[in-house]
């Protein structure tokens, strides 16, 4: 398997991380997770209010291109998690036709209200990262405003929507699947 560009799409709290982290150990691709790269960041260089939190929000996005790239030009498989801005989409797709890759884009959505409880819990909980914190999406208008441009997030090739409202009845196996017979597909008919 080769030159591949898996993008684990969705709104906060859709279970992103997790679907990413099972696919890249079946699979044996990198990821590029987005909160763990912020985390990173943050880490290091601190913030002091949410201006500076969201520059360095931006700044781990220009950190996962510059990998991504990097993968790219060796025609390495690569997985990126993020809840991809609009603005996002347009560089994803000139690294897709100038490295010739194939994409598969797994977005993953769910009821804004359920999404919204859960992302309060998971605030609520005291296991998030201060790094997501400085946002205050407590009022639900806020938080639906927030995660509406996401919703049409689309590059072309594959897509899989999975809903996630009940996180428990989620089957990884089912979507390995239909990755791995996508891409077997594609092999097979020389679009590489």
């Amino acid at each position: 398997m080769n030159k591949i560009l898996i993008l684990i799409a969705g709104a906060p709290a859709t279970g992103k991380t997790s679907l990413s982290e099972y696919l890249t150990r079946e699979l044996k691709i990198v990821c590029l997770n987005k909160d763990h790269i912020k985390e990173v960041l943050v880490d290091m260089l601190g913030y002091k209010n949410r201006d500076e939190n969201k520059r360095l929000s931006e700044t781990t996005f220009f950190v996962i291109k510059y990998v991504a790239e990097r993968a790219m030009i060796i025609g390495e498989s690569i997985i990126i998690e993020s809840n991809f801005r609009v603005n996002e989409e347009e560089y994803l797709l000139n690294l897709i036709s100038k490295y010739n890759y194939i994409p598969i884009t797994v977005f993953l959505s769910a009821d804004p209200r359920t999404l919204h409880k859960r992302y309060l819990d998971r605030e609520h909980s005291g296991s998030r990262h201060h790094a997501h914190l400085s946002a205050d999406l407590t009022d639900f208008k806020d938080f639906k405003e927030v995660i509406e441009p996401q919703i049409n997030f689309d590059i072309g090739g594959k897509r899989i929507i999975l809903d996630t409202n009940e996180l428990n009845n989620i089957n990884y196996q089912s979507i390995l699947k239909e990755i791995k017979e996508y891409i077997e597909k594609m092999e097979n008919e020389n679009e590489f």
